[in-house]
């Protein structure tokens, strides 16, 4: 009986399907994953949920609270398999001074002149984000600032612009102040996934 409510809240309770919808957003936020994989993490996640089903007790707690402990570690699991199919990849290991064919029938040259501009962007790391995922971070961004007061959200929006000091000054509050909403905006975004990795 418990595990079909289990189920049925996988269709119709808003708190589960907003979960697990949050959860895949924090999944895809990783190295390894792509803004392409949400709808199969989203999935993931569901099946996790419902194959667990059968431990709900609802005297030891809430349907919401198990959900939310069973999409943890699920999501925890998926993110461990990843990072574990990345490391296992079987792929070899060239150097960039590996002397190849050129593709264009130009002779000789050595592999890391042969990388694109792209390719050596995404090996030093000093590439920008693909757009989808930069599009992706602002529209997550969004939805935290948007779940904050105006006046914590002015605190932001001059701060990006001025120093600690004049902040406060401006707003007429003290610097201790001032690094209490600061603190308070932190900790909302690291709930909402930001700074974890």
């Amino acid at each position: 009986m418990a595990a079909q409510a289990v189920r049925a809240a996988l269709e119709s309770d808003a708190y589960v399907r907003n979960l697990i919808s949050f959860k895949a957003h924090q999944l895809i936020r990783h190295r390894g994953f792509s803004r392409s994989d949400l709808e199969d993490v989203q999935q993931e996640l569901a099946m996790a949920l419902s194959k667990q089903a059968h431990h709900f007790e609802p005297s030891r707690g809430s349907l919401h609270t198990f959900a939310d402990r069973v999409l943890g570690t699920a999501a925890r699991m998926i993110l461990r398999e990843r990072r574990a199919q990345k490391r296992d990849a079987g792929g070899s290991v060239w150097s960039l001074e590996t002397t190849i064919l050129n593709a264009d029938g130009g002779g000789p040259t050595q592999l890391g002149d042969a990388l694109s501009d792209a390719d050596q962007a995404r090996r030093t790391g000093s590439g920008s984000a693909p757009s989808s995922d930069q599009e992706a971070l602002k529209d997550d961004v969004a939805i935290v600032l948007g779940g904050l007061h105006p006046e914590v959200r002015e605190v932001i929006l001059k701060r990006r612009d001025n120093s600690e000091e004049v902040v406060a000054r401006e707003l007429g509050i003290s610097r201790r102040e001032y690094r209490k909403i600061r603190d308070s905006i932190r900790k909302r975004f690291e709930m909402h996934g930001f700074g974890n990795s």
